[in-house]
């Protein structure tokens, strides 16, 4: 304990019983982050009404051009503009590209093209600044880096472990990518993990649409008992930006 002398009295001093720096804040403790790519029709439908049975915001990340073309993918097979919007006000939209091309592998003015032209749509469909991108295919180079820096505030890849204070880097942030193969136990396991390093867990789903249609769909009832697992753990659940904004404090 630290002590001042005043006036010939000793008071304590004051310092000590500050708030914690920001620094300090930062991953003080656990976070789950729930999240969706690509817009799908499913997830809108089956998936947001799920995770918002437990009270929680999940994030959906949009490749823009299944909304601005979204007749010709088939109805329902993508949300649509409106949808967009409904699932902003009940959580947190990012962008996803334009068309889910391998991002890395284009001259640099499509590079642009793909990450700026995203952004405008839904800056324009919100009304609002979207802050997030992921890269599709967990694919990203220090061009595609260096061009979301002056757009977004993070890059989401694909690196399944918890992002801690150790690792933390916003332009490469980790995510579980949860597929019709992931077990009860691996989900437990990253949330064991993420609960030992005070980590930020970001969980990922694509369709809500049956556990055997491709790796990257399960069906609502697995969305709920996987959901249901992260609420047994304890773990504080919040929104991907509001997790971004504690980490980087």
């Amino acid at each position: 304990t630290g002590w001042l002398e005043v006036d010939n009295y000793k008071l304590e001093d004051l310092s000590i019983m500050q708030p914690p720096t920001p620094s300090e804040q930062a991953f003080s403790k656990p976070l789950v982050s729930i999240e969706f790519d690509d817009g799908w029709g499913s997830a809108y439908r089956l998936g947001l009404p799920a995770v918002e049975s437990y009270g929680w915001k999940p994030t959906q990340y949009i490749i823009t051009n299944t909304a601005i073309n979204n007749s010709s993918y088939g109805a329902g097979t993508y949300m649509t503009p409106n949808e967009i919007k409904d699932w902003n006000r009940r959580g947190d939209i990012g962008s996803h590209s334009v068309t889910h091309a391998h991002v890395p592998a284009l001259p640099t003015t499509q590079i642009t093209a793909q990450l700026t032209d995203s952004k405008q749509y839904l800056d324009t469909l919100l009304g609002e600044p979207t802050n997030l991108y992921v890269s599709p295919y967990c694919e990203s180079s220090q061009t595609v880096v260096d061009i979301a820096k002056t757009l977004y505030k993070s890059v989401r890849n694909c690196q399944a472990r918890a992002n801690t204070r150790a690792n933390f880097d916003r332009w490469n942030l980790s995510s579980f990518i949860i597929l019709n193969t992931t077990t009860d136990a691996e989900i437990r396991a990253a949330l064991s993990d993420a609960k030992a390093s005070n980590g930020w867990l970001i969980l990922v789903w694509h369709e809500i649409d049956g556990d055997n249609k491709n790796p990257w769909s399960v069906s609502q009832a697995t969305l709920k008992r996987q959901l249901q697992i992260v609420k047994e753990s304890g773990i504080e659940v919040t929104t991907t930006q509001s997790a971004l904004d504690r980490s980087t404090r």
